[in-house]
């Protein structure tokens, strides 16, 4: 299993580059949403705009560098988060032939509030057999996205900025949606504000189990 994590926007709306902002503890976005996912899959692949230098560096700096985590510089990732996908996705063939046609968790990396338990929770279900696996708080569905072998073909060719989109509406009821009590499924980081909401969740105490 292959998580994607897609971190190649252009922060436009944040006035800057997003992914670098820190959370309370110090660690910037894109890194802290790295780390939730990691442990989840068997690979790692983070998209990163190629003149995004500096994010680029924290990857690699963080040991986002070797056999099974590794960075793709996305060229003309202006062109949109489905261009960004499916590059990745296509990647994944070259960098890793060992695994064809993987089941695929793509996350987004403005997204740093998701628990790992969720992740978690994705992916058992994607091994135990689901088609396409969706989180839900409160009734409302979220992010990230698991999608079984069967959906790497269409993810592939993704394109311009529609992502998956498309492919959740054609799903209809093979999408599962995986009830948690984790509100983080909701939260994207798209301006200074919400980064003020994301970082008062990180600052709260854990939650009893």
């Amino acid at each position: 299993m292959i998580g994607l994590l897609l971190a190649a926007g252009s922060g436009r709306r944040f006035g800057g580059d997003k992914l670098l902002a820190e959370l309370p503890d110090g660690t910037p976005v894109g890194l802290a949403s790295a780390r939730a996912l990691a442990p989840a899959v068997d690979r790692l692949l983070i998209g990163v705009r190629a003149d995004d230098g500096d994010l680029l560096s924290r990857f690699m700096g963080a040991g986002y560098r070797g056999p099974t985590h590794q960075c793709a510089p996305i060229e003309h990732a202006e062109c949109g988060m489905g261009h960004t996908l499916g590059v990745l996705v296509r990647s994944t063939a070259f960098i890793w032939p060992d695994l064809a046609n993987p089941a695929l968790i793509v996350a987004l990396a403005d997204m740093p509030a998701v628990q790992v338990r969720t992740y978690a929770a994705i992916a058992d279900r994607l091994r135990a057999g689901a088609s396409l696996v969706r989180p839900v708080w409160h009734g409302r569905p979220g992010h990230p996205v698991g999608f079984a072998a069967s959906w790497y073909a269409a993810l592939a060719a993704s394109q311009g900025d529609v992502g998956a989109r498309e492919l959740l509406v054609q799903a209809g009821a093979e999408c599962e949606l995986l009830d948690c009590a984790d509100p983080g499924v909701l939260l994207d980081i798209d301006t200074a504000m919400h980064l003020a909401e994301v970082s008062r969740l990180f600052s709260l105490p854990p939650a009893m189990p």
